[in-house]
């Protein structure tokens, strides 16, 4: 059995590849039991090919209901053995034609004529097998060698290509009354085709007519979960769609729709794309604009969107590693321990240990087994701590920012990196109030002027003025001051209890 061509619902898949086959069986079970597409993956051990069949299959199944039938008889076989399997994955190709598929299913003739045909298998296959669950096969009993061979030479209906004559089975016992489809080789998959057209004899063009409906269940909620984009098909970034969050108070209706190109493979040039139909984005909710959490939720939607449609918008951070961590607090307690810095927070040169730290770990590459460092992070109000896992591979390192590593150093769960953050910060609220005054003559008035040395903090120096009278200053026109003049002069004391609390108020 040759792979699935480009036109079938298995297409990426071997035929003859019986544990692919299988895993995708169980990835559409767990997945029509509510599991989540990516624990589905990492459950069933999924490729590529694999994960999104399954995920193609059971999206555009929540509001197609033969569809959703279909693929439920193709993996009830799971259990079976592998030319039960094999059977089933012919079948599935067989009936789910192009009609069917579509995430918008119609009862035209394809679809009808689909319909009937599957009906007549389950039909079949009840006849053969007794009664059972609904769609499902049976006779999962895996087949001995005598049996395989004793199937081979039985006689089929002439009338009904899929019913055998099997005189010499036995009924089934009633817990494995799982109806199974009945066995087909290629050969006779190659003679039920050529016998479908007698059984569509039936069928006249007259009967399908627009007032022929299909019972769809009509679900609203159902249109939430449907795919948008068809199987193949991939999102285009446009610069006109804005990709920023909408703003509480500032109501901007261009958040709540948008509408991303397409484009789907190239049958005939693989590896091209050809132009398909745009989709339209829509944000069904009502916004309200002045209140947080509406807009959050908006925000959240449209996050959602971008990153499926279009991926991250940059590339994630790898994780630090605990050789990271420890050469990080090691430099950080040599550098608060210098005389620049004076183990104060303010003082810290982020700059520096940007520069420092990077050229440590240029070229250094981090190998597969590394501990990854533990860190606790906030999540909607919510503390979590990541917990220290092994690298799955090695990589080389990236360069670190001065911004990332002040970040990343409050969140570390190692106490002594607590501890520096916390005594640093401390150093800074218990330093003493210096500030640096100078007082100039200049047409009988006198200026000062003063500053703090938090530069890195961004803290801006406030000048003073004050008018020159031995009532204020506490010293006559022309006289000269040293420095300890200035300590014990009342204009010192003044500035402090005037100016002390607002214009050297530092920011944390």
């Amino acid at each position: 059995m040759a792979p699935f061509d480009q036109g079938s619902a298995l297409y990426g898949l071997d035929g003859e590849n019986i544990d692919s086959i299988r895993k995708l069986m169980n990835g559409i079970m767990h997945r029509l039991a509510g599991v989540p597409a990516a624990t589905v993956a990492e459950l069933d051990d999924l490729d590529i090919y694999e994960h999104g069949t399954m995920i193609y299959l059971t999206e555009n199944a929540r509001r197609n209901e033969l569809l959703a039938r279909i693929i439920t008889r193709f993996a009830s076989a799971r259990y079976g053995n592998s030319r039960t399997v094999r059977e089933a994955a012919i079948e599935l190709d067989l009936v789910a034609i192009d009609a069917v598929l579509s995430p918008n299913a119609r009862p035209r003739r394809e679809f009808v004529v689909a319909e009937g045909f599957f009906n007549q298998l389950v039909a079949n296959d009840a006849a053969t097998y007794g009664e059972g669950a609904e769609d499902e096969y049976g006779d999962i009993e895996p087949d001995t060698d005598d049996e395989q061979k004793d199937n081979k030479k039985k006689d089929r209906d002439p009338k009904n290509p899929r019913k055998r004559t099997r005189a010499s089975l036995a009924a089934p016992p009633a817990h494995k009354k799982a109806r199974m489809g009945a066995s087909w080789s290629d050969d006779e998959a190659m003679d039920d085709l050529e016998s479908i057209p007698d059984y569509l004899d039936g069928y006249d063009d007259d009967d399908f007519e627009e007032d022929i409906k299909t019972p769809i269940k009509k679900d609203p909620a159902a249109a939430k979960h449907t795919a948008k984009r068809k199987h193949g098909e991939r999102c285009l970034p446009d610069p006109n769609v804005s990709r920023d969050n909408a703003v509480v108070g500032q109501p901007d209706p261009s958040k709540l729709s948008f509408v991303l190109k397409t484009e789907r493979p190239d049958p005939a040039t693989p590896g091209a794309f050809l132009p398909s139909d745009p989709i339209n984005f829509m944000y069904t909710k009502e916004v309200d604009w002045d209140n947080k959490e509406s807009v959050g939720k908006l925000n959240s939607w449209r996050y959602q969107v971008f990153k499926r449609t279009l991926g991250q918008k940059r590339e994630s951070r790898p994780p630090w590693t605990i050789n990271e961590k420890d050469k990080l607090l090691q430099m950080m307690h040599t550098h608060l321990s210098s005389t620049e810095t004076e183990r104060r927070y303010s003082k810290i040169n982020w700059v520096q240990i940007e520069q420092d730290f990077n050229q440590f770990f240029q070229g250094y590459t981090h190998r597969k087994g590394e501990m990854t460092a533990e860190t606790s992070y906030n999540q909607r109000g919510k503390d979590y701590t990541a917990k220290s896992r092994q690298l799955v591979a090695d990589r080389l390192h990236l360069p670190r920012s001065a911004g990332a590593i002040e970040n990343q150093l409050t969140h570390f769960t190692d106490p002594l990196a607590r501890s520096l953050v916390a005594s640093a910060r401390q150093a800074d609220q218990n330093a003493p109030f210096t500030p640096s005054t100078t007082i100039t003559q200049s047409s009988g008035k006198a200026k000062a002027s003063t500053s703090t040395s938090a530069a890195k903090r961004k803290h801006r120096a406030k000048r003073v003025k004050k008018e020159d009278s031995e009532d204020d200053f506490g010293f006559e026109d022309g006289e000269a001051l040293d420095d300890g003049d200035f300590e014990d002069s009342t204009i010192n004391n003044k500035m402090v209890r005037q100016f002390g609390s607002k214009a050297y108020r530092r920011r944390r």
